[in-house]
């Protein structure tokens, strides 16, 4: 078997750690993470959410503590980043502008796909043969 020169000095990955680590991190709680950046303010960020500023606290809280890192240091003004809250900013913005790519599409194409409609006999009959082709 020949092996490719650079597989040997790949490491090997810890699914593991990596699962254990999703599991820890809830998806949901990144929204509330990117509101306060960037509003520099929990209050502000559970407005602009319509959360509670505790419960946005508190899903703050649950992030660092499955980060393992504070995210955020509390000043006079506001909150500010810390250094790791800078390097998940960057991985949030991006997750944040790939998630909304799922979903767009170029809203003046055209819409491709089949539709299937399972309906009776006597109402495929009288009402959907006669609309059918207000749907084409």
């Amino acid at each position: 078997m020949v092996m490719h020169p650079r597989a040997a000095q790949r490491q090997p990955i810890d699914m593991q750690a990596i699962a254990a680590y999703l599991q820890a991190m809830d998806w949901s709680d990144l929204p509330i993470f990117l509101a306060i950046a960037r509003t520099g303010q929990l209050a502000r960020a559970a407005q602009a959410l319509e959360i509670d500023a505790t419960t946005a606290g508190r899903r703050l809280r649950r992030l660092e503590k499955a980060l393992g890192e504070r995210l955020f240091e509390q000043g006079t003004d506001g909150q500010s980043l810390t250094p790791a809250g800078e390097r998940l900013l960057t991985h949030a913005r991006a997750m944040e502008r790939a998630a909304a790519a799922i979903g767009s599409r170029d809203p003046g194409g055209p819409v491709r796909g089949t539709v299937r409609a399972s309906v009776s006999e006597g109402f495929g009959t009288w009402f959907v043969s006669r609309h059918l082709g207000e749907l084409a």
